[in-house]
């Protein structure tokens, strides 16, 4: 039987880290929020013409995933991250704090 490591400390989350995840993981989501707007909406976004790879991109196959737009999926994952960066603060065991800090990483 295979004795059970424990999983290694991550550095500590300190203050303007955990400010600039936050602030990077709110630009990312005003950003996917934005293209999800221009997806559902079907209206073309400024900076994205016919011709642009922009708008090529909107417009391919791959803008969807099963019939939803993949910036539904960006938007969701920075919701997480952005919770996930309140989450070391709380009150939870340090094994929680630990694997929060490696998801954050």
């Amino acid at each position: 039987m295979k004795a059970r490591h424990p999983l290694p400390t991550p550095p500590p989350a300190t203050s303007a880290w955990l400010w600039s995840v936050r602030s990077l993981g709110l630009l990312a989501l005003g950003l996917s929020g934005y293209l999800l707007m221009g997806s559902l909406t079907g209206n073309r976004l400024p900076g994205c013409g016919l011709e642009s790879g922009c708008g090529a991109v909107l417009g391919s196959r791959w803008a969807n995933w099963f019939g939803v737009p993949v910036s539904l999926f960006a938007v969701l994952t920075y919701l997480i991250l952005l919770a996930a960066t309140f989450a070391p603060t709380g009150p939870k065991s340090p094994v929680w704090r630990q694997r929060i800090g490696f998801f954050l990483t």
